[in-house]
Parts: C-alpha cells; sequence; structure tokens
C-alpha cells in the first residue's frame, strides 16, 4: 500500500494546518506519509503538475492511491479520520461545540488574523510597508469575536471542552503569525486565550514544525526564548 503524498512547504500556514494534524495522529513523515516541496518562491504551483492536484495554484495538495485532495481543513479532517479519529471528539455535542469553533475560526477569526499577517508579516520580508488603516480595521473586527472566545475558554480548556481537537490545530498557524507583530496584545491582554495558546502551542509537534519553516524559522526561535 502506497503512503499519502503532501505536497505544500513547511512554512505555510495551511501545510502546517496538516502537519500537526499528522504528527498529533502518530504520523511520521517517511514512515507513514511522504513531503513534497512545492516552491512557491520559484513559481512551482503554477506549473501544470501542481495545477493538476490543487487548480487554484495553491498549497497545500494531497495524493492518497489515486485520490487528491486540496484545502486544508478539509485534508486534515480526511487524514485524521484515516488515522484513526483521536482529534474528533465521540460525543455527538462535544463534536457539535468543536465545529461550531472550527466554523467561527474559519469565517471570522482567521480571515482577520490572515489580514494582520499580510501587513505586518509578509509585507515586511517583502520589503513593503503595512497599510495602517487595513490593520485598524482587522482589529476592530477581532475584538468581538476573541471577547467571545476569551469568555467560553474561561470554562473550557481547549476549544471543544476539555478534549485537544481539530479546532486548537486549525487556528494555530495565524495566532502564530500574531505573535510577531504589535497586535500580539489582542491575545495577550485576554488571560484565558493566553493560557490555551500556552497550553497548545507549546505541544511537541507544533514546536518541531515551527524549526522546519522556510520562512520564519528564526523569528520563531525568539519568540520561544522570550
Amino acid at each position: 500500500m502506497s503512503k499519502p503524498t503532501l505536497y505544500g512547504m513547511y512554512g505555510a500556514t495551511c501545510t502546517q494546518r496538516i502537519l500537526m494534524t499528522l504528527a498529533e495522529s502518530g504520523w511520521e513523515e517517511g514512515r507513514d506519509f511522504n513531503f513534497k516541496l512545492v516552491d512557491l518562491p520559484k513559481g512551482e504551483h503554477k506549473q501544470p503538475e501542481h495545477l493538476a492536484r490543487n487548480p487554484y495554484g495553491q498549497i497545500p495538495a494531497l495524493e492518497d492511491e489515486g485520490f487528491t485532495m486540496y484545502e486544508s481543513r478539509a485534508v486534515c479532517r480526511y487524514l485524521e479520520s484515516k488515522a484513526g479519529g483521536k482529534l474528533t471528539p465521540k460525543d455527538p455535542k462535544v463534536k457539535g461545540r468543536m465545529e461550531q469553533l472550527a466554523a467561527t475560526e474559519t469565517q471570522t477569526i482567521t480571515p482577520e488574523l490572515q489580514g494582520l499577517a499580510v501587513e505586518r508579516v509578509f509585507k515586511k520580508l517583502r520589503g513593503g510597508e503595512a497599510d495602517e488603516e487595513k490593520i485598524k480595521g482587522h482589529v476592530s473586527r477581532l475584538e468581538k469575536p476573541l471577547d467571545i472566545l476569551n469568555e467560553h475558554l474561561s470554562k473550557n480548556e481547549y476549544l471543544a471542552g476539555s478534549e485537544f481537537s481539530l479546532a486548537d490545530i486549525f487556528a494555530m498557524p495565524y495566532l502564530q503569525l500574531l505573535f510577531l507583530a504589535p497586535e500580539k496584545s489582542l491575545v495577550e491582554s485576554r488571560p484565558n486565550i493566553l493560557a490555551w495558546w500556552h497550553r497548545i502551542s507549546t505541544r511537541p509537534s507544533w514546536q518541531k514544525i515551527l524549526t522546519q519553516s522556510e520562512f520564519l524559522k528564526d523569528e520563531y526561535a525568539k519568540l520561544q526564548q522570550a
């Protein structure tokens, strides 16, 4: 039986979601799955070979015995189910809560965090200047959902309750980038979110993923020393 092959970059946010899911499911690169680099700076994601895997010309993509997938959260759910489903609660109510928080992450929180990352992190990497007006908008739109999340985490250890789940993993890549920006105060001023972040970001699986980043390895190392 052939092993699944994940196409992406170690430091790319959406690839990181899948790598975290695999690591937390007990899968090891080389033993249980293969990883193939898609070099974005060289434009490999726009070449016909990769477009056959992901017609949007983005990463990541997955191939598994003739079955091809893209969209990181869908790939996470597929691989986690194949690995035994330990990151998805079995109780219907707890699973429902996980899916509710995962939807909030996908539709409400991460789009604003992504916008902040573009302005504060990715533009800087390319030598550009941040748009402060856009940043103000992202911060304003994050205040209420983060307040709601902070209240939820006052009564729950993780997003789904007492269990670390896919919902926690989905939120991690862009929250990590927030700590490279002044707007990290959005988390630091909310003690329950900050405590939750410490619980999930210190997991050995996530720490290993950060050391693999092609883009921000040094910046992540400085965060761990702070």
